[in-house]
């Protein structure tokens, strides 16, 4: 089997990074590769030879299966970091690939893929959103009755067509638009199949990407062919541990081309259903106004639209004028975070009987398969609860000698509704007696899948996977009903939600226990489990263990859902709520999420390589995961807006009057530094802001007819941006349009400005010295932010941007790079109200001193 698809590599810097197992190599293009383990790294000339992480190739075959693959959808790769991004070694070691690639004569399934924490699905978003906050949808469709089409290269045949769900669902789905409608993104898989054509191979694919995309969507939609759409969703819900969001399957019994299809219908409410504000998060297929637990799922019509059926479970939920869910039914939240297993070992082989089957070939299938590896597992369709001729003992003899010889013997039953119940007859309890296992009220879909999933995990013995053939893992049994069979008393019978064993206790379901231990009856929920807030060490001295509700709220054993004390909210009272919802004046963010400084070059000084260059916002740093990392949160205030819960207002910032100027001269027009001073404050100065700004080819005549624009922030951190400036060869025309743009912004937020403009030392940049003069901008203010970047249509301001502009790109070229900088403190400070007033919080108005007035108490009316 080869392993998977083209790649689609960072842009860093404007190059693209290959990765290879050992080094990233640089290279100007896209890479496309074959078979081929080493490749030659293109634009290098006569192709440098780089030993690559094993991929699975487009369109490639696999010799196992003998049909085509399809590309996945999580391993086209996508970086955020300027860092040249690395595989850790840890992952897959160089030696282990071979070992985990399955040979032609081998059963098991593997796909070996990069760490999945950097896939993204190439996305096809429906529409472009209306400025409301929806829940997100992906939608994977691998093909299906619902993609196809008559082909007259076929002579009519239906066939899946490449792009027409994605195309149908753009033009003609006007439902989406909606806004109970959640944002849909799609991916077709290529090639679309038949899914008589899918198998494990196809599920461990569908499994990675949902891991792979598990924290950017709400819930996802897989959209296939009905033949074998209930063994694919029982084996995901197998594949899928910890699932906590909605994975829902749908399809159609007639192709979305015609106008009677079911397509539609069934499309909209899978959509719904994945983007529930309380969703049911399991994987289940939608079909014909009934969700149905996947593993409890098998296709019972081919010839009407009631195409699947749940033989020994009510549907989770029914729809009509509305959405009528069975609560009971529905499984407790997860606990603990995804984990996805794709390895399924398919070497089992189910039979179902017949009367006057011959012992013999039985037993050659046992002993040819048992002495070639080939066979571990046997699933016997039986007669009724589990039946099998009581006179004819050498069956009897075989099946014990296939037990014997390691063979996992299961019998299942071959009526639609029922259960195996082995004990109840004589020819049962025969079986029993050779070590035959009951699959209780399992679809036959369900055994094989758990048979394939469990034997695949291969960590567990025949007799553990035995014994785990009792328990509901997923919901996909109703092994407690079977307490009637067996004589057990268990206390109420388990409730329901366990199963009893022979020594009369109860093993609960997974979510189910008594007052919060996992025993006694099973009548109690338990509640999700999170880090705790606090809790006594343990032994180890180790804290912040997982505790139910994070021991910040109370269990509803009813409902399974924590009751969260006041400040912490979520799944498990897992983070912290923002006081008083931050008071509609800001946004509740993560202590991951805070950034030092209001403006970008607040930190990016220009003090250093690593603090040089332009840019927007101010830094956020990067965080080693601690427990409370994504936990805990604070207010970000609106501008204008202060406080823990940003009930408070802020007040206009001036200069202190009454601040002593050492070495002031009242008649001198300059500072000591030759510095022309403030209009009526003799040799004090204002601010003085430098924007330096190069070319990168050392030639600033490139900049002439483009636009930008400046970034100013109030200390009242209210962002203006400037309206676009023209960039002119005349460098006195250049710092007129500046000093006019700043002077323009609203509300005389810069109510006086100088600009002066000369070309750098060497001619190879232009120095901008901007002097705040007025009396609204007098002391410290927030550094000048250049915005720099093309802003074209539906963008504003529209500007062209400075193309070519050197800045922030390279460390090595220090004393080229452009920046801003603060060349002249001021003599002035500035503080809220000046020092001679007293901030009103509520009105946000400075209340003066007595002898002073003004917005900030900048004016002496009376000596003292």
């Amino acid at each position: 089997m080869t392993l998977a698809t083209r790649i689609l590599l960072p842009r860093v810097c404007g190059r693209y990074y290959y990765m290879t197992k050992r080094a990233p190599a640089v290279i100007p293009c896209i890479v496309r590769e074959a078979r081929s383990m080493t490749t030659s790294v293109a634009g290098s000339g006569g192709g440098d030879k780089k030993t690559l992480l094993r991929i699975k190739l487009e369109n490639s075959t696999c010799p196992s299966a003998g049909k085509p693959q399809q590309t996945p959808a999580g391993l086209l790769f996508h970086y955020d970091s300027i860092k040249p991004p690395s595989f850790d070694d840890d992952v897959v070691g160089e030696n282990e690939l071979d070992n985990l690639i399955p040979k032609d004569d081998d059963n098991l399934t593997e796909l070996v893929t990069p760490p999945e924490s950097n896939f993204f699905i190439p996305q096809v978003k429906l529409h472009d959103g209306d400025g409301m906050k929806r829940k997100r949808v992906l939608v994977l469709c691998t093909g299906g009755t619902l993609t196809m089409a008559p082909d007259p290269e076929k002579g009519g045949s239906l066939s899946p067509v490449q792009g027409a769900l994605t195309e149908f669902m753009k033009k003609s789905m006007l439902e989406l638009q909606n806004e109970k409608m959640p944002d849909v993104v799609v991916h077709e898989y290529t090639p679309l199949l038949d899914s008589s054509d899918m198998g494990p191979p196809d599920w461990s694919l569908l499994a990675k990407d949902i891991k792979a995309n598990y924290l950017h969507f709400d819930g996802f939609v897989v959209l296939m062919g009905t033949d074998t759409m209930a063994y694919t969703a029982t084996a995901l819900s197998f594949m899928l541990e910890n699932l906590g969001k909605p994975v829902i399957f749908t399809g159609s019994q007639i192709p979305l081309a015609e106008p009677h299809t079911d397509a539609r219908q069934n499309l909209i409410m899978a959509l719904i259903f994945a983007a529930r504000d309380a969703p049911i998060s399991e994987v289940t297929i939608f079909f014909h106004d009934k969700l149905i637990r996947g593993c409890r799922s098998t296709k019972v019509n081919t010839g009407e639209l009631h195409a699947f059926d749940s033989p020994n479970l009510l549907p989770l939920a029914t729809t009509g004028i509305s959405i009528k869910e069975n609560e009971h039914l529905i499984l407790p939240p997860a606990r603990g975070v995804l984990r996805v297993h794709t390895r399924m070992d398919t070497r089992l082989l189910t039979i179902r009987l017949v009367p006057g089957f011959d012992d013999k070939i039985l037993r050659h299938l046992i002993r040819a398969g048992a002495e070639s590896g080939s066979l571990r597992a046997l699933v016997l369709q039986l007669y009724g609860t589990g039946n099998a001729p009581s006179v004819k003992e050498e069956f009897i003899e075989c099946l014990k000698e296939a037990t014997e010889l390691g063979i996992l013997v299961v019998a299942a039953t071959q009526c639609h509704v029922g259960s195996v119940a082995m004990g109840h007859y004589a020819t049962g309890r025969a079986l029993e007696r050779a070590g035959v296992v009951s699959s209780n009220d399992m679809t036959l879909e369900a055994t094989a899948c758990k048979i394939a999933y469990l034997m695949g995990r291969g960590d567990l013995s025949r007799d553990e996977i035995a014994d785990l053939m009792t328990v509901s893992m997923r919901g996909e049994g109703t092994l407690a009903f079977l307490v009637g069979f067996s004589n057990a008393a268990c206390p109420n019978q388990c409730s329901g939600h366990g199963t009893c064993g022979v020594d009369e206790v109860c093993t609960c379901y997974p979510g189910w226990g008594t007052g919060g231990d996992a025993g006694g009856d099973c009548s109690d929920r338990f509640c999700p489990y999170e880090l705790a807030w606090a809790d006594f060490p343990s032994r180890g001295g180790n804290r912040h263990k997982y505790a139910e509700c994070a021991n910040m709220g109370k269990c509803d054993r009813e409902s399974g859902e924590c009751e969260c004390f006041d400040g912490y909210e979520g799944k498990g009272c897992g983070r912290q709520s923002c006081p008083n919802h931050c008071s509609g004046h800001g946004t509740c963010e993560y202590m991951r999420d805070l950034q030092f400084g209001i403006v970008y070059n607040e930190y990016y000084d220009g003090s250093s390589p690593a603090l040089s260059g332009l840019g927007a916002g101010g830094v956020t740093f990067p965080q080693d995961y601690a427990w409370d990392t994504d936990r805990a949160r604070l207010c970000v205030c609106d501008a204008g807006w202060t406080g823990l819960s940003c009930e408070q207002r802020m007040c206009p910032y001036g200069n202190d009057v009454m601040d002593v100027i050492p070495g002031f001269d009242e008649f001198a027009t300059t500072d000591s530094n030759g510095v022309p001073g403030l209009v009526g404050y003799g040799n004090e100065v204002g601010q003085i802001q430098t924007v330096t700004l190069y070319d990168a080819d050392d030639d600033i005549s490139n900049f002439v007819g483009q636009t930008f624009a400046m970034k100013f922030t109030s200390k009242l951190n209210e962002t203006f941006v400037t309206q676009p400036i023209m960039w002119d060869a005349d460098l006195d025309v250049l710092a007129q349009y500046i000093e006019t743009a700043l002077e323009k912004l609203p509300n005389r937020v810069v109510d006086d400005v100088v600009v002066s403009a000369e070309s750098s030392s060497g001619a190879t940049g232009v120095v901008i010295n901007i002097s705040f003069i007025g009396r609204f901008v007098q002391g410290k203010q927030h550094k000048l932010e250049i915005v720099t970047d093309r802003c074209e249509v539906g963008c504003t301001p529209r500007i062209t941007g400075l193309a070519n502009l050197r800045s922030f790109t390279d460390p090595a070229l220090s004393t080229t790079l452009s920046t801003v900088q603060i060349t002249t403190a001021g003599s002035h400070q500035s503080h809220e109200c000046g020092r001679r007033g007293k901030c009103n919080r509520v009105k946000g108005v400075c209340e003066c001193f007595t002898g002073f007035i003004g917005a900030a108490c900048g004016t002496i009316t009376a000596l003292a």
